[in-house]
């Protein structure tokens, strides 16, 4: 599976995908991840790797950004060089159904109620392509939100260290259990009724 082959489509309003072509994407991607990482003490560093995203509001205003790159478990991944998930036997056997997710960035303003919309971009993401678990290396501050959330999520707390300058967990969101059981996620019914009433309104 190619991550250029992934199916994003139909999503217009909550994320924008960025055209690596396309200097002003690039330029309003960059300007959110420099504005966050600065804030939480990160060094910024870019990769052509993968496929950027900015994230939506409601209102359509740019609020925060994601990037992902298929899990290859290959010394490539940035994430291993905190701590090996191909160790994992659930990331062992799903190989090419794994990403790794970065610059996973949310603006201050609106940051609680924009995160279930980045999750909820990557669920649909996840869900259109049968992708089973995102690895990433965290910002610590996520998990109580993950946990209020109901996300199902795994972190290794133990392997925490600094990295680009804040620490940072290594972990993973289990997207098959999160797509398989999404009516107990909170929030997520309230996002696809939103979307849910967009179709019928195009329609």
């Amino acid at each position: 599976m190619s991550v250029d082959k992934l199916q994003y489509t139909g999503m217009d309003t909550l994320f924008e995908k960025v055209d690596k072509n396309n200097l002003e994407h690039i330029k309003r991607f960059r300007k959110i991840v420099d504005k966050v990482w600065e804030e939480q003490g990160f060094e910024v560093t870019y990769s052509q790797e993968g496929e950027k995203f900015i994230l939506k509001d409601v209102n359509g205003f740019d609020v925060g950004t994601f990037q992902f790159s298929l899990y290859k478990n290959n010394k490539t991944n940035e994430c291993d060089e905190i701590y090996n998930f191909g160790h994992l036997q659930e990331i062992k056997n799903n190989y090419g159904y794994v990403i790794e997710i970065d610059k996973f960035a949310l603006c201050e303003e609106g940051r609680f109620d924009n995160t279930v919309r980045l999750l909820y971009s990557l669920y649909f993401i996840a869900k259109a392509n049968k992708i089973k678990y995102g690895v990433a290396l965290f910002n610590p501050k996520l998990f109580p939100l993950f946990k209020w959330r109901r996300i199902p999520y795994v972190e290794f707390p133990e392997h925490t260290e600094d990295f680009q300058g804040a620490p940072v967990t290594p972990g993973y969101i289990d997207f098959e259990k999160m797509y398989n059981n999404s009516d107990k996620v909170k929030g997520l019914k309230e996002i696809e009724a939103e979307f849910a009433i967009k179709e019928v309104v195009k329609s």
